[in-house]
């Protein structure tokens, strides 16, 4: 499992060399180990990748994201699923249950609104109380919207009355950001397990290639937001190359599932793993990363 989070903003030529992924531009050039890479960012118009790169990438799995030209990720590459039972997972996928469906929604949504209140209760916001009452009501299918309704709530007190998350600021931009790069981790997950992406629990929207990851995501949405709150004196009015960069090295983040502390890259294999067992019958509850302070490990 890679770990290394590759970010490109320069003119740069992309090839490989003895199983490493071999970074040329002015001044130079590095070769990092394939089997250490988790992801890989393009954050220039300017680069140039060999079709043996993009080969090596998909056989690896790691996730090459694109950017547009505000500098939000906007594109994934990936490789074909591999895993052994592909079709097991597809067909389980397909023929899983409405009630089943909205058994696994109540439990991220659960999860969702208990970590926007520790988010708040680290942040030494008000609110913490109300989003934990409301996540033990929540029922089946999230009947009542409370995801909604505690969203509305959370990002209020996190960032002020008049916040919303349709604003064009630098703090939704860093969420975005930050959003994309889990999201496309989560894809990558996904389809080495099999799935249909585009087949969610909740999310439909029938032009979303990667709805089942925008489902999972969601308990993953707060280690973002603590990142912002936590780091909203070193923005500015456009994300700098730093502040993508620890954005980026968040999957390098702690998160805790099942009392254990794991990188958010490493949990959310465990996450679809325990999420595989569920729709296929095999397992109990889902597992889901519980919220914890944002130590920033970066790798050189």
């Amino acid at each position: 499992m890679g770990w290394r989070n590759i970010f490109i903003t320069s003119s740069t030529k992309i090839s490989t060399r003895d199983s490493g992924l071999l970074i040329t531009k002015e001044g130079g050039e590095v070769n990092i180990p394939l089997e250490d890479i988790s992801s890989i960012i393009l954050d220039n118009n300017s680069v140039t990748i060999t079709s043996r790169v993009l080969e090596e990438i998909a056989s690896r799995d790691i996730v090459l994201l694109t950017s547009d030209e505000k500098h939000l990720p906007n594109g994934i590459f990936q490789g074909y699923g591999r895993h052994s039972r592909q079709l097991a997972v597809a067909k389980a996928q397909i023929n899983m249950s409405v009630p089943r469906k909205k058994r696994l929604w109540q439990e991220i949504v659960t999860k969702k609104l208990e970590n926007q209140g520790r988010v708040l209760e680290l942040m030494r916001c008000e609110g913490s109380k109300y989003l934990y009452d409301l996540s033990k009501r929540v029922k089946s299918g999230d009947d009542g919207n409370l995801e909604a309704l505690g969203a509305k709530y959370y990002f209020q007190k996190l960032f002020g009355d008049d916040f919303t998350r349709r604003d064009h600021d630098i703090k939704n931009f860093a969420l975005n950001y930050g959003y994309a790069v889990i999201r496309g981790r989560i894809a990558r997950s996904l389809t080495s397990y099999g799935y249909i992406c585009s087949l969610g629990i909740q999310h439909k929207n029938e032009y979303n290639a990667f709805n089942l990851a925008d489902d999972i995501i969601e308990p993953y949405r707060s280690v973002v937001d603590l990142w912002v709150a936590n780091n909203i004196d070193k923005l500015s009015d456009e994300l700098t190359t730093d502040n993508k960069v620890s954005l980026v090295e968040i999957l390098n983040a702690d998160v805790k599932l099942t009392g254990k502390k794991y990188s958010v890259n490493i949990s959310i294999d465990e996450v679809i793993k325990r999420y595989t067992k569920c729709i296929r019958g095999k397992g109990g509850n889902l597992i889901l990363p519980s919220i914890i302070p944002i130590q920033e490990h970066r790798y050189v």
